[in-house]
């Protein structure tokens, strides 16, 4: 799966992309919103779009909402370390994720986005 990750916090961002790439995925990094929806304007092909919630610039409640917007087929997580800020505002994501997590949650949860992709590829087939 072709993940893009983002987060203000570089640490945080090449551990998780670390973990991903581990588990076999193909990852992207962006250390902010407008860089993430930069690359995605490229048209990079991503199949799934895991983000920060609180960061400078860009929230990424508003990265959600322009992923989903534009590129409505692409899967996306949202990754916080405060889930108060959860209640404030609600956009549908495919995954949620507290930080810090282990290496299972985030399996789980990318292995989750695989399974509701092939689940829309079934669909689409006559």
């Amino acid at each position: 799966m072709k993940v893009l990750v983002i987060d203000d916090n570089t640490v945080v961002l090449e551990v998780i992309a670390l973990m991903l790439a581990s588990d076999g995925h193909t990852v992207a990094t962006a250390g902010g919103g407008r860089d993430a929806l930069a690359r995605l304007e490229t048209g990079e092909a991503m199949d799934l779009v895991l983000t920060d919630l609180k960061m400078p610039e860009m929230s990424g409640w508003e990265v959600v909402q322009a992923v989903r917007s534009r590129w409505p087929t692409v899967r996306v997580g949202l990754m916080t370390g405060t889930p108060l800020p959860l209640q404030e505002r609600r956009e549908p994501v495919d995954v949620l994720l507290t930080k810090p997590m282990t290496l299972e949650q985030l399996h789980r949860a990318v292995a989750y986005c695989e399974a509701l992709n092939e689940s829309s590829a079934n669909q689409d087939q006559p």
